[in-house]
């Protein structure tokens, strides 16, 4: 197959711009979808659509290639609804120039017959108003686009592309896909059917074919011809320009890319070459002062030296540049992996696009490690990370805002807890409650009783104390403890939770979650299993937090819901900066959001309840943290941190 993607003029007009795409399967299950033949053109165009034929073409063919298991009609299809979603995004953003000013056409070509001596091919199609799409067929010319003339862009937010059509291809058929003004001048010229005449199709013969085209023709026209050429694999933009013709347009064409081929293909091997023959430039000048000591010493000797040093540098010369052509090549990679990542924003696909940044993220620090090309693998780098902040909703809080700090020596605050609008500080280690009110005045609750955890049931705080007592607090008094019953010998009292008035406790080492039904006047049950017999149990797992289901976090910072005593789903937290060691997680049944304490990079996530990130809060100033409450409307997060406490307002 040779393909010939013809560009008149490109430049001519300001206000119209056109372009051509072919691609070619990458690998073997690539191959069954096919090659995918793209062109365009936009009249009347504003200077934000400069890309936009680039960007358009970029998210059909990544769409398309990425149905590998399906068949290429199926593969179209699910590129033209990919299609169709990027321009209705456009649309919605209020950029709505492009209607019934896009000419767009897309074809794809599969084999359906490997016989050596006639192979045949499957031809599906579809295009945007004025587009011609021609077939040449033993010197006869059929218009096949002609059964697609309706398909015109319907009113947004309606389709825009939407009728496709097929047809079975031999060897030697040619396909002609062009503009409506490259179809005039070549109908008006009978350049369409000398080329269909031509018994043999190249370069050569058809810049002939080309030589009397008038200069001032504007436009492109994409040649597909199945035919096999003297080169296995044949693709040729040729763009003819005024007053140059097009036969010297050819040649200094085909010189240029010559010499472009054969410096991709030399460059490594000639930067390793300079180096070498550099390094024993300089050896020889060094090897020529010591001349006059080779008279007068051991000359085997000092030979030997020479060649081993020789030897050493250039063997290190030759590493260093191995270590450096193979670094290019993976930052070229990434460089293209970042393409891909800037047409799926544009598709609004963010969740693939983050870890298509995370995983390019990895590979940067993986390079760095090699100690070659440290300033194009930073600045790669630099770039992926501003990606990656942007993606991840960080807010960097400079000054975040300080509403109390305790003096040293007055109470050593642990946890948390806040109810109508007042902030209670406890820990494991001492007797007595802090109390914070909101307008920052503070006193001690005095108890002889030492707190590890706390949870609200409606306007009351229940505060645990080891090894098994609650201490309900409502209306600014303590009732009488209750003492719980143990569901087994060394059963530990670890993670406190409620839901509806009942209480659940994790313990870490079995995995178990008990449950213990509310009764009434604080009395609760004997307690349950809530985990059925055959559910994955908890075991190891940091906390939990319960909003009808049970929200458990796993010391690998997995986060796993439980519901109905049973493992519902697993939700890996796919964010940057990445996971190291979630401390605490909480939420409610009356908010939408998990919230993510991590100590270890000073910053608290909130994410939805599907572990998509929703914002995520990071201070220099939160290097010690030790917990975190949010108020009953959710639009506040109290952080902890060593002897002060600072405030963040969400929503």
């Amino acid at each position: 197959m040779q393909v010939f993607e013809l560009h008149f003029n490109p430049n001519l007009r300001k206000d119209v711009i056109f372009d051509t795409f072919y691609y070619e399967p990458e690998d073997i299950y690539e191959k069954r979808l096919g090659f995918l033949f793209l062109a365009g053109e936009l009249t009347n165009t504003l200077p934000q659509n400069l890309k936009f034929l680039e960007n358009l073409a970029r998210a059909i063919k990544i769409k398309f290639y990425s149905q590998k298991t399906k068949t290429p009609q199926a593969s179209l299809k699910a590129s033209l609804k990919e299609a169709n979603s990027f321009l209705r995004n456009i649309a919605k953003q209020g950029d709505v120039s492009w209607i019934s000013n896009l000419n767009f056409a897309i074809l794809n070509l599969s084999l359906i017959s490997r016989k050596k001596q006639e192979p045949k091919y499957k031809l599906i199609f579809t295009k945007i108003k004025d587009i011609k799409i021609l077939l040449a067929r033993g010197g006869k010319v059929l218009d096949i686009g002609e059964d697609l003339k309706g398909a015109e862009i319907e009113p947004y937010p309606l389709k825009f592309f939407f009728n496709i059509a097929s047809g079975k291809l031999r060897q030697g058929d040619r396909i002609f896909v062009m503009t409506n003004e490259v179809f005039e001048v070549f109908q008006q010229q009978k350049i369409i059917e000398k080329i269909a005449n031509l018994i043999h199709l190249n370069e050569k013969n058809l810049n002939q074919v080309l030589r009397e085209l008038k200069k001032d023709i504007f436009g492109f026209c994409l040649l597909i011809s199945l035919e096999e050429a003297k080169e296995k694999k044949i693709s040729k933009r040729l763009i003819f320009k005024e007053k140059i013709s097009t036969q010297i347009a050819s040649k200094f064409k085909k010189e240029i890319r010559g010499i472009f081929r054969k410096k991709i293909k030399n460059e490594v091997f000639s930067q390793r070459v300079s180096g070498i023959f550099g390094i024993f430039e300089n050896l020889s000048k060094k090897i020529a002062r010591v001349r006059l000591l080779l008279r007068k010493k051991n000359l085997i000797l000092v030979l030997g030296l020479v060649f081993f040093l020789l030897l050493g540098r250039t063997l290190t010369q030759i590493e260093e540049n191995r270590k450096i052509s193979q670094v290019q090549t993976k930052l070229k990679v990434i460089q293209e992996e970042l393409t891909q990542v800037d047409t799926l924003l544009i598709l609004d696909q963010k969740e693939k696009a983050n870890e298509l940044l995370l995983r390019a993220f990895n590979e940067t620090q993986s390079l760095q490690k090699t100690g070659v090309l440290t300033k194009e693998i930073s600045q790669t780098k630099d770039n992926i990370k501003a990606k990656l902040f942007a993606l991840n909703k960080i807010e960097i809080v400079e000054t975040p805002e300080l509403i109390f700090e305790f003096q040293k020596g007055e109470f050593l605050p642990e946890k948390i807890i806040t109810l109508h609008g007042k902030i209670y500080f406890f820990n494991s280690r001492t007797e007595n409650i802090f109390v914070l009110d909101s307008k920052n005045k503070s006193h001690l609750l005095e108890i002889k009783s030492k707190f590890t955890d706390a949870t609200l049931i409606d306007d009351t705080i229940l505060f645990f104390s080891k090894p098994n007592q609650i201490f309900p607090f409502k209306e600014e008094k303590f009732n009488q403890p209750f003492s719980l019953k143990a569901p087994f010998e060394n059963f530990e009292f670890e993670n406190l939770a409620s839901f509806r008035s009942n209480l659940y406790f994790l313990d870490k080492k079995t995995g178990q979650i008990i449950k213990y039904n509310y009764l009434r006047d604080f009395e609760w049950q004997n307690p349950q299993f809530w985990l059925s017999e055959n559910a994955k149990k908890a075991i190891g797992a940091k906390g939990m937090a319960i909003d009808g289901g049970i929200w458990v976090l796993q010391k690998d910072n997995l986060i796993e819901r439980y519901y109905g005593g049973k493992l519902q789903k697993t939700i890996e937290v796919k964010i940057f900066p990445l996971a190291k060691n979630f401390s605490k997680i909480w939420t409610s049944s009356s908010l939408p959001y998990l919230y993510v304490l991590e100590p270890e990079q000073k910053r608290i996530l909130i994410l939805d309840k599907a572990g998509q990130i929703i914002k995520q809060y990071q201070s220099e100033k939160f290097d010690n943290i030790k917990d975190f409450a949010i108020s009953e409307d959710g639009k506040t997060i109290y952080l902890l941190n060593d002897f002060q406490l600072y405030r963040i307002n969400f929503l």
